[in-house]
């Protein structure tokens, strides 16, 4: 089971180590707490490490808040919404205003926690926050990315592996790498989906070729039209798919340099990663969860799973194995 770790920010220090204690003093505790005593302290603590909500006394409208905002270089608004959900970020973390009105813990609910209520009922609360946000968005059918700003790490055979181990309805593969090694591609389908062009069905259908389980849309054309695919794009072509009800696993092989919006990844239930262990590769996921925590993304990092995955064709046993293990967990 996933490990979560939250901020505890609130300027009377007494309460946060108390409720800090609180929940690390439970038994095999999902959630482990960190306190601070300002936003500040908050900002400095994600230089090098990495918090899953913060729960705060700071309301959004606060001084403090514009002031780090503003030293940090941020512009805009103190906590803009992510991906229309409402939800509040901060420095690409969810943020929980631990609020002294009892009416505004009632009335934003999952923006706004009641500061004296019990330690077990916010407990609760929070749990139930961080759970629904790693519950699956979308219903009939698994949508997975599987990316990686490693080369040669064997994603392609991954994310094939990942759609043929699909027994209810088959997977579907669509490649959408920099470039394709196979020789049919995603024909029109570009152009469909910038267009909203509603026989989409039709036309994937006429693309697919089929091996065994596995269906397959792979991409042959200048990875540089995948560029013009925007967030909204890529939504508008998944809940397609979905709604189809004509695959139950559908898997996306995205190039690393192909989005030209990171925030395409949140729209999948789960992001795989494959990942080398040698020094360069190493070096290139550093690089890459630092774009991301520049960029004000940190919520898009706790999505992603990294995978080691052997030197093999999705066909073999090795490469089923690895998948099997990985679902399975």
């Amino acid at each position: 089971m996933k490990k979560y770790r939250i901020g505890i920010c609130d300027s009377d220090a007494v309460y946060t180590v108390k409720f800090m204690e609180y929940i690390n003093s439970r038994k095999n505790p999902v959630i482990s707490a960190v306190a601070f005593t300002s936003i500040r302290a908050v900002n400095d603590y994600l230089k090098n490490n990495e918090l899953d909500l913060i729960l705060s006394g700071y309301s959004v409208d606060s001084k403090e808040l514009h002031e780090i905002k503003s030293q940090c270089g941020i512009a805009g608004d103190p906590l803009p919404p992510v991906g229309g959900k409402g939800e509040v970020y901060l420095f690409g973390v969810r943020y929980i205003h631990l609020t002294t009105d009892m009416e505004e813990g009632v009335s934003k609910k999952g923006k706004s926690i009641f500061k004296f209520m019990s330690m077990e009922d916010i407990f609760l609360n929070i749990k139930e926050i961080l759970l629904k946000n790693d519950m699956s968005p979308r219903k009939g059918a698994e949508c997975i990315c599987v990316f990686s700003p490693v080369g040669r790490s064997g994603k392609t055979e991954f994310a094939k592996a990942l759609a043929a181990n699909d027994e209810v309805r088959g997977g579907l593969y669509i490649g959408m790498e920099e470039y394709s090694g196979e020789e049919y591609g995603m024909v029109n389908i570009l152009y469909h989906i910038k267009e909203r062009i509603p026989d989409m069905m039709s036309v994937i259908s006429d693309s697919v070729i089929r091996e065994g389980n596995l269906y397959m849309l792979n991409s042959i054309g200048p990875f540089c039209d995948f560029k013009d695919l925007n967030r909204d794009d890529m939504k508008w072509f998944i809940d397609l798919l979905v709604a189809s009800g004509r695959f139950s696993t559908i898997v996306f092989d995205i190039g690393g340099g192909v989005l030209c919006d990171y925030r395409i990844l949140e729209l999948f239930n789960a992001v795989y990663m494959p990942v080398m262990r040698d020094i360069k590769s190493e070096v290139k996921v550093k690089a890459f969860y630092k774009l991301l925590k520049d960029m004000d993304l940190r919520f898009i990092m706790s999505r992603i799973i990294s995978v080691e995955v052997p030197n093999v064709t999705y066909k073999e046993t090795e490469m089923i194995r690895t998948v099997v293990n990985v679902a399975g967990k």
